[in-house]
């Protein structure tokens, strides 16, 4: 009987053990999930950028080529309980209205932005990647978008500065034959 009662005892002993492991684990998988979750510092600095803004887009199709320039507006708001920046922009692109939107979110798990733009001139999507840099106030994405002449994707790389929470300043270069070049700027002014 002292046999049984001391298994019974180790038994306990190894479920209660098991019991409070897996409760540790679930306790770490929470706090996990509860700080990728929850917006913090680069989610703030996301939402200065809400309001509308008057833009001028300038671009250029390959390098040396005459810059067009358009002028149009951004909309932007913050979304999904301040997680995400949501941007809706106008233009004029080729002499036809342009409507496009971005989706930038700040991942807390990855420490990076990662960024979407669609628009009505494509039916391709443009992904990014990027690092803020406090000193700068830049922060600089990496990505990949289809070119529609050959139909492979290619490199863009693109820089928002900050001047003030009234003014921003987005520089985009692309690849082109094997070189870098400026493809498009465009500045950002809040309507007041």
């Amino acid at each position: 009987m002292k046999h049984y009662k001391y298994m019974v005892f180790v038994l306990f002993v190894l479920i209660f053990s098991g019991l409070v492991f897996a409760q540790e684990e679930v306790d770490e998988q929470q706090k996990a999930w509860l700080e990728y979750m929850t917006p913090g510092d680069m989610h703030t600095k996301m939402a200065e950028a809400v309001g509308e803004f008057a833009t001028v887009t300038t671009y250029w199709m390959y390098p040396d080529a005459e810059p067009m320039v358009s002028e149009g507006t951004a909309v932007n708001k913050m979304i999904l309980g301040g997680r995400y920046l949501q941007s809706e922009h106008t233009g004029v692109a080729w002499g036809m209205t342009m409507n496009g939107i971005s989706l930038e979110g700040y991942d807390n798990a990855q420490q990076v932005f990662k960024s979407i733009w669609i628009d009505n001139m494509g039916t391709g999507m443009a992904f990014s990647t990027g690092v803020f840099d406090e000193e700068t106030n830049i922060t600089t994405y990496e990505g990949e978008m289809v070119d529609p002449v050959s139909g492979d994707e290619i490199h863009y790389q693109q820089t928002l500065e900050c001047s003030d929470n009234d003014s921003m300043l987005m520089t985009m270069y692309m690849d082109y034959m094997g070189e870098s070049f400026k493809a498009m700027t465009v500045e950002f002014k809040r309507k007041k």
